[in-house]
């Protein structure tokens, strides 16, 4: 009598349709999970810039005796020129708006993700995959442009 051992094709072919469809099931729920965690990581990172500017108008109010970071509206270059350093990511391109001495409207890019500040309940920023970096604008320039169209 012949000794059967090993697996038969069909037994094979089983495995490898069951294989397949744990797959198609997993990717999608994997690849939401790394979206969702990119968009994290770019909010995280908006958050750490503009900690790292606050921290800059700080020091440079300690050093000089005046913050050199006034009211206005800066982009990463600038604010870069002024001595801004941050750990991590920063931004490709982007705006920050400062009024009063407080961060009031950003827009900044980090990879393909812009985050802007959300508006509503909830979170405080969101961000955009392939958005584009809307123009920051000053509470008083959106008065100034509303009185000046009526």
């Amino acid at each position: 009598m012949k000794n059967k051992s090993g697996f038969t094709l069909m037994e094979l072919l089983a495995v490898i349709v069951i294989l397949a469809i744990i797959a198609l099931i997993a990717v999608p729920v994997i690849l939401n999970i790394v979206e969702k965690s990119r968009k994290s990581a770019a909010i995280s990172s908006a958050y750490g810039y503009i900690d790292a500017i606050e921290k800059q108008a700080v020091i440079n109010m300690i050093k000089n005796g005046y913050n050199d970071i006034a009211d206005g509206s800066y982009n990463v270059e600038d604010l870069s020129n002024k001595g801004v350093k941050v750990k991590g990511n920063k931004p490709n391109e982007g705006c920050i708006v400062i009024e009063n001495s407080k961060i009031i409207n950003y827009s900044l890019k980090f990879g393909n993700y812009v985050v802007n500040p959300k508006s509503g309940a909830g979170s405080k920023a969101e961000a955009t995959k392939n958005g584009t970096v809307t123009a920051c604008s000053t509470n008083s320039e959106s008065n100034e442009n509303t009185e000046s169209s009526e």
